[in-house]
């Protein structure tokens, strides 16, 4: 495993965020927001920017979040995420990452039966076409969406997995869905993990807090990671700090410190 965050959990100025990083050893990020714009978003010339300044830092792009399907069967955005999804795949082939996160279609009251087949041919196509063109979809785990319950998970991953399909495991967003144990979703989700996203929570109030002032047990999740030693196409696996509090580049520091303290000198293993 390889420990890197997303950017804009410390600043969505990639300056800022970078020498942050870099200060701590870390030189891997995951893009989602850069300069108020979410990617693809961006214009040729700052993707050339992002590309020169991310080269100059020594930081590596290891994915991208364009937010495709995070957006409901009944939404008029549905029909665009195709076309973001080939805009992303241009970028990604430009910075170099071979990675895209995704979503798996929020849940909406206009739901019909069927719907779930609906939804998972969607995504299979989303996989095949990432596949295709040498891309590889990870879904995020989501509350409130067709992949956010732990049988979701499984019957969508067990379905994708053949057309390449990965999982971004989010265990913070497991919480959010009703579950606050790691280990036995985590076991039974492993072979479908390409990805992983790295947040807390207070089980009190449900309140996002810093990785390690949470429910969640986060070194056990962590000492798991590296004993499973997960790879994705070859490489490693990212683990990937997603803050998800305020204010962010404060907040990014303290995970970044417990991780640190958690890991000991272990911590260049994963740097």
């Amino acid at each position: 495993m390889k420990l890197g965050i997303v950017s804009d959990e410390v600043s969505q100025d990639l300056n800022t965020a970078s020498e942050w990083a870099v200060e701590r050893g870390i030189r891997r990020f995951e893009l989602r927001h850069v300069w108020g714009k979410r990617l693809p978003d961006v214009t040729k010339e700052e993707l050339r920017e992002i590309k020169f300044m991310l080269d100059g830092y020594g930081i590596a792009v290891t994915g991208i979040s364009p937010g495709t399907f995070k957006c409901t069967l009944y939404d008029g955005a549905l029909s665009r995420q195709t076309d973001r999804l080939l805009r992303t795949m241009e970028a990604a082939e430009y910075l170099g990452t071979g990675k895209i996160i995704s979503f798996g279609v929020k849940k909406s009251p206009e739901d019909q039966p069927g719907d779930e087949k609906r939804v998972l041919e969607l995504l299979s196509d989303f996989c095949r076409k990432a596949k295709e063109n040498n891309f590889t979809i990870c879904l995020e785990n989501e509350p409130g969406f067709f992949n956010g319950l732990p049988d979701e998970i499984e019957a969508v991953h067990r379905a994708l997995a053949p057309l390449g399909g990965k999982l971004n495991w989010d265990m913070g967003n497991l919480f959010m869905s009703g579950f606050s144990k790691y280990k036995e979703h985590y076991e039974r989700f492993k072979p479908y993990i390409g990805s992983v996203h790295m947040k807390d929570y207070r089980l009190s109030d449900g309140v996002c807090v810093p990785i390690g002032e949470g429910c969640i047990d986060w070194k056990g999740q962590i000492e798991d990671l590296i004993r499973d030693d997960l790879h994705l196409n070859g490489a490693e696996c990212d683990m990937n700090i997603e803050t998800h509090c305020s204010p962010e580049y404060e907040q990014a520091g303290r995970c970044f410190s417990f991780i640190k303290q958690t890991m000991g000198e272990r911590l260049n293993e994963l740097l």
